[in-house]
């Protein structure tokens, strides 16, 4: 009776963006999908990849540290080369992740196995729309404020597409997003 279990707790919204991401890659309007994580092994990268092939006109930004895992070799071969070159763009990691999220018109958490997924609640409290397989722990959480998708490179390259082509539902799954942030805060 006097043990009460408490989940992760969402961040508090990050400050408003100023764009230099955008001006950094020099994207002016041009849709942005974001994955912010560690580039390892299991988090899904070579997935996100296949659909930046199909996602014409989209850039896809990666913002994370090298594993040591061959992933990154992945990143940087797909943005020199390939159907998505030049749309694929690998920044390291950043010391203020949480200033990205904003600029990104979708982020994407295409991981194999997550036991929550920070990165994903960091994007939901910017109020970013977001994608997450069904193996990540922030999925139930989020299960009315993201795109919760299979493990599935089809069903994430789907879920991606439908966002882009919908500015509404863009919205409306933000506005959750910010709402699930506010009744899950740490406060």
């Amino acid at each position: 009776a006097n043990i009460r279990v408490r989940g992760n707790g969402f961040p508090e919204p990050p400050p408003p963006s100023e764009g230099k991401l955008r001006d950094s890659l020099g994207l002016g309007d041009e849709p942005l999908v974001l994955y912010v994580g560690r580039l390892a092994s299991g988090k899904g990268v070579e997935l996100l990849l296949a659909a930046a092939e199909r996602l014409p006109g989209a850039h896809v930004a990666f913002v994370g540290p090298d594993d040591g895992h061959g992933t990154a070799a992945l990143v940087d071969r797909a943005s020199a080369s390939g159907a998505a070159a030049g749309r694929i763009h690998r920044l390291g990691p950043s010391d203020r992740p949480l200033e990205l999220y904003a600029e990104a018109d979708v982020f994407v958490l295409p991981s194999a196995g997550e036991s929550f997924g920070m990165v994903a609640a960091e994007a939901a409290a910017a109020g970013t729309p977001v994608v997450v397989t069904d193996r990540c722990g922030v999925a139930e959480p989020l299960a009315e404020a993201a795109l919760v998708v299979p493990y599935d490179g089809d069903a994430i390259t789907a879920a991606i597409e439908r966002l882009l082509a919908d500015p509404e539902l863009r919205a409306r799954v933000g506005a959750a997003g910010r709402a699930a942030a506010a009744r899950l805060s740490w406060d």
